[in-house]
């Protein structure tokens, strides 16, 4: 994949050198919407939903559409782009319990892109393919809700904190617009290797959420520091909304 990177590199490289005519570019702002994909999360989810499932009423729910808002801003030399983004996107799941109460998990996801890529830029619309280093933060929010909608910060106290860790990866995405109107769809992929450390709350001090819950409830202290739920999360995320395009003349 590195070796992939590079070539796409070299090429745009390429053809910036090339051409700088037809200098144009564009601002959107749209919703922004997908399926999270989040493997160590859901392995911790698994771990906690075996170690609790003589008391749980319902199962996870499973991960609602994840939505959020995102500005972009990008620059056509040619048929080469340079964009800036930045987006929020944020999701939830649940498990209730047979004591009338549920344990809730929010996903939350900010992202800081450069991008670069091949596209056209026109005065009513536009066309383009980008990859992007990503940066930014993946957190789970998590707490007990009671029946009547209070929310415990009491018991399971390792579990009640916001969990959050630095995020490096990397995106490809496709855009086009017509008139005022934008789309795009882009697929997040996960950490880097070798970057991004396990979620954490620094408030409380936990190491973050054990993918293993129960040998972790059993023994927290011989727990592995490696096993906790990781700032890996991707997947498909889609845009829609509207853009101003700029080109020349």
């Amino acid at each position: 994949m590195i070796r992939f990177r590079q070539l796409f590199l070299i090429g745009v490289l390429g053809i910036s050198t090339a051409s700088f005519a037809g200098l144009g570019g564009g601002f959107s702002v749209g919703y922004r919407f997908g399926i999270p994909k989040w493997n160590s999360f859901d392995q911790f989810k698994s771990g906690y939903q075996s170690y609790y499932q003589n008391s749980i009423q319902d199962d996870f729910s499973g991960f609602s559409v994840g939505r959020g808002l995102a500005i972009n801003s990008d620059m056509t030399f040619g048929g080469f782009v340079m964009g800036l983004r930045y987006s929020q996107y944020r999701f939830d799941d649940q498990v209730s319990f047979k004591s009338g109460g549920s344990r809730h998990f929010e996903g939350h996801q900010n992202l800081l892109a450069i991008a670069m890529g091949f596209g056209y830029q026109g005065e009513k619309g536009h066309a383009q393919f980008t990859m992007a280093l990503l940066g930014g933060s993946d957190r789970v929010d998590s707490y007990y809700a009671y029946t009547d909608g209070t929310r415990s910060y009491a018991g399971e106290r390792p579990l009640n904190g916001k969990y959050e860790a630095l995020r490096m990866g990397w995106s490809a995405r496709a855009e086009f617009s017509v008139l005022f109107f934008y789309a795009g769809v882009e697929y997040v992929f996960g950490k880097m290797e070798g970057i991004g450390l396990p979620l954490d709350d620094g408030f409380t001090g936990s190491n973050g959420l054990a993918t293993d819950y129960g040998s972790w409830v059993a023994d927290p202290i011989a727990y592995g520091t490696d096993k906790f739920v990781t700032p890996d999360l991707n997947g498909l995320r889609f845009e829609l909304g509207l853009r101003l395009n700029l080109a020349d003349k």
